[in-house]
C-alpha cells in the first residue's frame, strides 16, 4: 500500500492594521511544503520514505545526513506529479526485486513468479504509461481503490495516518537542546527544511510499526 501525506511550516493567518497601512513583516523565502510518499506491505514492513521537496536542483547540505534514511526528489511545488511517480516507481521496483531475492532463499523460484499487488488511490498524478509498463515488466499488479473510498478501505488512512500526524504535532514542541544549538547555525529556510524532514522521518518511524500496519 502506498499513499501520500505532507508537512508544511508556513503559518497561515491574518494581521489587522490601520486602514491604508501595510503590515510590517520579515521577508523570508517561502519553503512551501514537503510531500512524503509512504509505503508498507501486509507483513507490517515499512519501506523507506520518498520525500518530494519544492524547487531544488540538488540536495541541500543540511539534508545530506538523511541520504540513507529516505529517497529525495523535487517538483516545482513539492507535489506529486506523473514524472515524479515514475521516479518513485523505479525505487519501488528495485526494493520489490531485492525482497524477492531474499524470499528465494525461503521459498525458491516461486518468489520470482508470484505477483506483487500494489494498492493505490486514483489520483491523476499516478497516471503514467511508462510507470505502468515498468510495473508489468516486473510482475507488479496495480489495484486502484474506487473513488471516494480510500478513507474507509485504504490501509494507510485507516491505521497509519492518524499516529503519523499525532507524532508530527508532538515533534513541533519536543526539540532537545542539542538540536536547538544545531539549528542556530542554519539559515531560516534551511532550518525549516531540516526540521520538516527530521520530523517526518521520526514520525514515520513511530507510526509505521508492525502493530499499526497489521
Amino acid at each position: 500500500n502506498v499513499d501520500e501525506t505532507y508537512c508544511s511550516c508556513n503559518s497561515k493567518g491574518r494581521i489587522v492594521v490601520p486602514e491604508g497601512k501595510n503590515p510590517f513583516v520579515i521577508e523570508e523565502k517561502n519553503l512551501g511544503h514537503i510531500t512524503a510518499v509512504c509505503s508498507f506491505n501486509a507483513a507490517g514492513e515499512p519501506l523507506m520514505p520518498f520525500l518530494i521537496l519544492p524547487l531544488l536542483q540538488k540536495l541541500p547540505p543540511e539534508l545530506s545526513e538523511f541520504w540513507n534514511k529516505c529517497n529525495f526528489a523535487s517538483s516545482p511545488l513539492g507535489w506529486m506529479t506523473s514524472s515524479i511517480f515514475l521516479i518513485w516507481a523505479i525505487f519501488f521496483v528495485s526494493e520489490v526485486n531485492k525482497r524477492r531475492r531474499t524470499l528465494m532463499i525461503k521459498i525458491g523460484q516461486k518468489a520470482l513468479t508470484t505477483p506483487c499487488l500494489l494498492f493505490l488511490d486514483g489520483h491523476k498524478s499516478l497516471i503514467n504509461s511508462l510507470t505502468l509498463e515498468l510495473f508489468v515488466m516486473n510482475n507488479i499488479k496495480v489495484i486502484v481503490f474506487p473513488a471516494h473510498t480510500s478513507h474507509v478501505i485504504q490501509p494507510f488512512d485507516i491505521s497509519v495516518a492518524s499516529p503519523l500526524k499525532t507524532a508530527l504535532k508532538k515533534a513541533k514542541y519536543n526539540i532537545p537542546k542539542w538540536l536547538e544549538q544545531k539549528l542556530q547555525r542554519m539559515t531560516a529556510t534551511a532550518k525549516n527544511r531540516y526540521m520538516m524532514v527530521l520530523s517526518l522521518l521520526d514520525a514515520w518511524s513511530q507510526a509505521a510499526t508492525i502493530k499499526n500496519i497489521k
